[in-house]
C-alpha cells in the first residue's frame, strides 16, 4: 500500500487536461473547460482555489435535457467540513439555467473518510494495468472528479472503464456523494422521473460498494 501510495504521488505529469489522449485517465491538472461547461454556468471557480484540500464532483445527465449536479466539499477547520450542491437544467450543446443551491456541513471525520475512498480509487484506477482493446461505450452521463490535495489538483473525467475487468471510479464517486442531495431534489421535483431513476442508481452503486 505505501509503495501504491509513493507511485501515485511520483507518477510522470499527464497530458493537458482537456487532451483527447487524456480524457479516461487520472490527471494532475485543472480541467480544461469547453463551451456551456456546467462549472462555468454555475460560477464555480477553478478546483485549486476551492482551498489546499478539496473535493469536487460533477454530473451532466445523458439525456438531451437533464439536470445536472456539483458538489463541492471543503473541510472548514479540525471539526467540520462544508459541503455545497449546486443543480442546473439544460444540456452541454445548448446550455445550462440554474435552478437552486443548498449548503451544509458534515463532521470532519465523514469528509476525511470520503477524501480516503475517493483517494483510494484514483489511485487503483491510476495503476491498474491498461489494455489493448477497451469497451465501446455508448453516450452516458459526464461524470467528473476533482480532487484537490496538498494543493495539487488531480481529477479523472468519465465512466467508460478501459477495459471489461475493470470499474470505473466515477459511478462509485457519484454514489458516494449525490444521494445527500436526493432527500432534497425529490421533494422539490416530486414528478421528475428521470431525477428518481438517477438517484435510485446512486443509491444502489452505494450499496453495492458500502459507499453510504
Amino acid at each position: 500500500m505505501l509503495l501504491a501510495a509513493l507511485a501515485f504521488a511520483q507518477a510522470a505529469i499527464s497530458p493537458t487536461c482537456g487532451d483527447d489522449a487524456g480524457y479516461g485517465e487520472v490527471q494532475r491538472c485543472e480541467i480544461q473547460r469547453e463551451a456551456f461547461d456546467v462549472l462555468d454556468a454555475a460560477s464555480r471557480p477553478a478546483a485549486a482555489t476551492l482551498g489546499e484540500e478539496a473535493i469536487r464532483f460533477s454530473y451532466g445527465p445523458a439525456m438531451p435535457t437533464g439536470r445536472a449536479i456539483i458538489v463541492e466539499l471543503v473541510p472548514d477547520g479540525d471539526r467540520n467540513a462544508a459541503v455545497r450542491f449546486f443543480w442546473l437544467s439544460g444540456n452541454r450543446e445548448a446550455g445550462w439555467q440554474r435552478q437552486g443551491r443548498l449548503s451544509t456541513y458534515i463532521p470532519a471525520a465523514r469528509y476525511r473518510q470520503a477524501a480516503s475512498t475517493i483517494d483510494h480509487l484514483l489511485r487503483q484506477y491510476e495503476l491498474s494495468p491498461r489494455a489493448e482493446d477497451g469497451p465501446i461505450c455508448l453516450d452516458g452521463p459526464e461524470y467528473r472528479t476533482e480532487r484537490v490535495r496538498n494543493g495539487q489538483v488531480v481529477t479523472l473525467e468519465g465512466w467508460c472503464p478501459r477495459h471489461s475487468q475493470e470499474t470505473h471510479p466515477n459511478p462509485r464517486i457519484a454514489g458516494l456523494l449525490l444521494p445527500t442531495i436526493c432527500p432534497h431534489l425529490l421533494r422539490r421535483y416530486p414528478n421528475d422521473r428521470l431525477q428518481r431513476r438517477d438517484c435510485d442508481r446512486w443509491r444502489e452503486t452505494a450499496r453495492q460498494n458500502r459507499l453510504d
